[in-house]
């Protein structure tokens, strides 16, 4: 049986802020449900699917920039708050507001060895 051991925190290092161009917002990171990408942009997402900002920056700067434990890629498009996740059934993942999201088969896995997972014996 392989164990794995991680630790998690649910808050940045550091505090994340976005430049709207004219002022410095803080985004809080623990309210993010998840984030997408759409070409040369990302969109940051909180609870109903509410974008709260379109950053010019890669997905993978965007992770790098909130990630604090906290955020699992699930597609070359998405990465998600596992903090917000409900459940997870075949390729379809439920957040905690209902939205869903498709699970791409490259990134099932590597989303299965991140979550801690138990398994239910049923009798």
């Amino acid at each position: 049986m392989k164990e794995t051991s991680f630790s998690v925190t649910n808050s940045c290092v550091k505090p994340v802020f976005v430049n709207d161009g004219t002022r410095l917002l803080r985004l809080d990171v623990e309210d993010v449900f998840y984030v997408g990408a759409d070409g040369h942009y990302c969109h940051v997402y909180k609870a109903k699917g509410k974008c709260v900002c379109t950053l010019s920056m890669s997905l993978g700067a965007v992770l790098s920039a909130l990630n604090n434990g906290s955020f699992v890629q699930i597609s070359r498009y998405e990465f998600v708050n596992i903090w917000h996740i409900r459940e997870i059934i075949g390729n379809l993942l439920i957040l905690e507001d209902g939205n869903r999201l498709t699970i791409s088969r490259n990134f099932r896995g590597r989303i299965e060895d991140f979550l801690c997972v138990l398994t239910e014996i049923r009798s």
